[in-house]
C-alpha cells in the first residue's frame, strides 16, 4: 500500500493579507527608467505577435527545426545581434555584449 497523501489547503481573506511592497523587477524597483523599457518594449507587441503566430503556423518536429532556426537567426541578425548556429544542430544563440565583462546570464 502506498502512503496516504496529504494535501492543505490555506485560504487568505483579502483585508487579511499584508500591504503590497513595491513590485521589484531584477534588482530595479519599477520607476520611470523601467517603466519607459516596458513602453518601449510594448511599441514592438504587434511583430513579435506576427512572428509567434508564424512560428506556431508552421510546427518542426525536435531536431528537425530549420525553418525556425533560419527564421531566427534571420531575425537576431536583422536586430544587430551576434548569432551563432549550428549548436545541436538546429540550436540558435544570440550573443549581447555589455562593456568587458565576461559574466552571462542565458536567456530562453
Amino acid at each position: 500500500m502506498r502512503p496516504a497523501q496529504h494535501s492543505r489547503l490555506v485560504v487568505f481573506a483579502p483585508n487579511a493579507l499584508p500591504p503590497q511592497r513595491p513590485r521589484v523587477a531584477s534588482r530595479f524597483v519599477l520607476d520611470d527608467t523601467f517603466m519607459n523599457l516596458i513602453d518601449r518594449i510594448v511599441k514592438f507587441r504587434s511583430e513579435i505577435q506576427t512572428i509567434r503566430r508564424d512560428l506556431h503556423a508552421h510546427p518542426e518536429l525536435c531536431y528537425e527545426e530549420h525553418r525556425t532556426s533560419d527564421q531566427v537567426a534571420r531575425l537576431l541578425a536583422d536586430w544587430g545581434i551576434e548569432v551563432h548556429r549550428g549548436l545541436g544542430g538546429t540550436g540558435v544563440v544570440g550573443v549581447l555584449r555589455n562593456g568587458g565583462s565576461r559574466r552571462s546570464i542565458g536567456l530562453r
